[in-house]
């Protein structure tokens, strides 16, 4: 294996990142069936997009509360994710709910200071019953601008009903049971373990730095190379000086002045494949003319579905290129886990681990969940709750996703991700002067019965210090508000009030022994 396509071996305890967090957990031991959506893009994140929103529908149109995630490192770590990413649909009960899952990538215009959307996929998939199978819903350039408005500020695929755009042409949204694969993390990570090891991506400016334009013959074909060897041959779209893509360094110009690259898989319905003496590319690359041709590389091994592309956003350090790949360092200290994959070390999330989606229960949600990166790779156990949400644990650095349910009104809120660093005080907040009718730190001991050292039932991450409890208030007001959680165990209203209140408060602490731990 050359260079360009880089590896990473994680040497720290994986922490796991997803786009949206449930913080409680369940009881329950079972594996339940799940709908692990798989979420990647080819383009590169903040100069062609910085978020990804996510929208589930019911069978019956309705919608359940959607969510925007920003991508590292349009916002840092923890609340920025890694992408790529994971999304756990859980079921509370048998199963079987059939869901219209929406994904849109969007980008901050600068000049305007407006979200524009640019790229919209969707997929209408049953949550399975008995097994966890893996959805990819990539988000593609050769896709974008092909969108129309919809309700509000959302835009859906500019396809005929039920249709969603698939490397640049209209094809069935509709994906049967059967052709949904088990979900392995290895098929999401790079072909890394759940623990990070082995994980590999692509670096396009490396692998196609002296890449020349080639022009399709008109079936959207070029000849094979002679010689080439199919497990070595990449292809992408050129695109002009400064536009989207993984743009080269111009040395007259600048870092990233020079001409741009999106990379397409070797997948026969999502990107090219090879038929005798021809490479056939994605019909859509012919219906394009913003690009100046495609490029041919064999100076990496090939890329496909499972191989993301490098960069910043996968939440990893960066390795060093080298023959034969190099090992990662671990994941970029205070980057944060992965938005659907990450296991990384406690210092920061990377990219190529898997958390794991629960067991358990809520109906299917909007919420991202169990997936690494997203969300999680499933596990026997975890939680969503009966109305609730898919959690995906995760180790000190950043939280998991979570899913409402199918059933439910409501979805896991964004995970704030975080690091759990080491208490510098014990947090309380009182409400008359001897903390008598106040302490936040007793509201918090149901939740404790999962947010704990070491987790328990699948949480995702501690709430046992002040820096924990600050780091992932964005979800712990999501949750405790939607009376989502905890999921065992009883809040009471007033209880549920004061945690609110400190929370919105910016989670101020009092110092140790100031009040009592009643």
């Amino acid at each position: 294996m050359n260079g360009p396509l880089k590896s990473r071996k994680l040497r720290l305890p994986p922490a796991i990142l997803s786009l949206l967090a449930a913080i409680g957990c369940s009881t329950e031991v079972e594996p339940r069936g799940q709908l692990m959506v798989v979420i990647s893009s080819d383009m590169s994140v903040t100069k062609d997009m910085d978020e990804v929103r996510v929208e589930v529908f019911r069978a019956n149109g309705a919608m359940l509360p959607e969510r925007q995630i920003p991508i590292l490192p349009a916002q840092p770590a923890p609340f920025g994710k890694p992408l790529p990413g994971t999304l756990a649909i859980v079921p509370s009960d048998a199963g079987g709910q059939s869901l219209r899952v929406r994904l849109t990538a969007r980008r901050l215009n600068q000049k305007t200071g407006v979200k524009e959307s640019r790229v919209v996929r969707e997929a209408i998939a049953k949550v399975p019953t008995d097994r966890v199978a893996m959805l990819r819903m990539p988000l593609r350039w050769l896709c974008e601008g092909e969108l129309e408005a919809d309700e509000g500020d959302s835009y859906r695929p500019s396809c005929e009903k039920d249709e969603t755009c698939i490397a640049g042409v209209c094809e069935r949204a509709a994906v049967e049971q059967d052709s949904m694969p088990e979900y392995l993390p290895s098929e999401v990570f790079g072909g890394g373990t759940e623990s990070g090891e082995g994980s590999q991506c692509l670096d396009v400016q490396t692998c196609f730095a002296n890449a020349q334009p080639l022009q399709p013959d008109g079936d959207c074909s070029l000849p094979l190379p002679a010689g080439a060897n199919p497990a070595q041959l990449n292809v992408a779209l050129m695109l002009p000086p400064e536009s989207d893509g993984h743009c080269l360094d111009d040395p007259d110009k600048g870092a990233g002045k020079g001409s741009c690259f999106i990379p397409l898989d070797s997948d026969p319905s999502e990107g090219f494949r090879i038929v005798g003496k021809k490479i056939m590319l994605p019909p859509g690359v012919c219906m394009r003319t913003n690009f100046i041709g495609v490029a041919l590389s064999s100076s990496c091994a090939t890329k496909d579905l499972s191989i993301p592309v490098c960069g910043v956003w996968n939440g990893w350090a960066a390795p060093d290129s080298g023959a034969g790949g190099t090992s990662g360092t671990g994941a970029a200290s205070g980057v944060g886990g992965q938005i659907t994959s990450s296991g990384a070390s406690t210092n920061g999330g990377a990219f190529s681990n898997g958390g794991k989606a629960s067991s358990e229960a809520g109906a299917p949600s909007a919420s991202k969940g169990g997936g690494s990166a997203f969300g999680g790779a499933p596990a026997a156990s975890g939680g969503a709750s009966s109305g609730g949400q898919a959690t995906v644990g995760t180790a000190g650095v950043g939280g998991k996703a979570g899913e409402a349910g199918a059933d439910s009104d409501t979805a896991g809120g964004a995970s704030s991700g975080g690091a759990g660093a080491a208490p510098s005080q014990t947090l309380y907040v009182p409400a008359s002067a001897n903390c008598a009718s106040g302490n936040v730190e007793a509201a918090y001991t149901v939740c404790r019965n999962c947010h704990t050292n070491p987790l328990q039932n699948g949480a995702p991450y501690p709430l046992l210090t002040l820096a924990q409890l600050q780091a992932y208030a964005t979800d712990e007001i999501a949750q405790v508000s939607s009376k989502m959680m905890p999921l065992t165990g009883t809040l009471s209203d007033s209880n549920r009030t004061l945690m609110l209140n400190w929370l919105n408060k910016g989670a101020p602490g009092v110092p140790d022994p100031q009040c009592p731990t009643p």
